[in-house]
């Protein structure tokens, strides 16, 4: 409701209502739950625990988030899941984040405990990142059988190089 409304004294609750109940009871007339709480003298979050399951043309519900609270993506996909699935493609997570228009951070909070391979340059394939990795891997291995393969002196001498 507006300001007029909003008393300096907090308001009775009335007779054979309960806090919560007389709560919900102005949120659903149109109340905001900013107005609520100073109406009756109690915090937002109160008005908030009693209300958070309701909506008014103060506060809409988004329709974004699914039963679990998670962010769908268009299709009903939940974020985090086609987060997951670009990033194991081959994806960076910078260009997952750009393209959601999301932060880096919640595109990491996604993948932590994914292991992420070699990042691809702008306009690499996704196969190709793996087929690399692949090959890079091969080469430390052959690196490592050829020093030590090489004397004892060699070694040093080549370390020293």
């Amino acid at each position: 409701m507006s300001e007029e409304n909003v008393q300096a004294q907090p308001a009775v609750i009335p007779e054979g209502l309960t806090r919560k109940a007389y709560i919900r009871k102005l949120f659903q007339e149109g109340w905001k739950r900013s107005d609520i709480a100073k109406h009756l003298g109690v915090k937002y979050q109160i008005v908030f625990a009693a209300t958070k399951d309701l909506e008014n043309e103060h506060h809409p519900k988004s329709g974004t988030r699914g039963s679990r609270g998670r962010v769908l993506m268009p299709d009903g996909t939940p974020r985090v899941e086609y987060i997951r699935a670009q990033v194991a493609a081959g994806r960076s997570r910078k260009e997952v984040a750009e393209e959601l228009g999301i932060s880096y951070q919640q595109v990491y909070q996604a993948t932590k405990d994914m292991t992420v391979g070699r990042k691809r340059e702008e306009g690499e394939p996704a196969a190709e990142v793996e087929e690399l990795a692949a090959v890079e891997a091969e080469g430390e291995e052959e690196a490592e059988e050829d020093l030590d393969l090489l004397p004892p002196d060699e070694e040093d001498e080549d370390e020293n190089a």
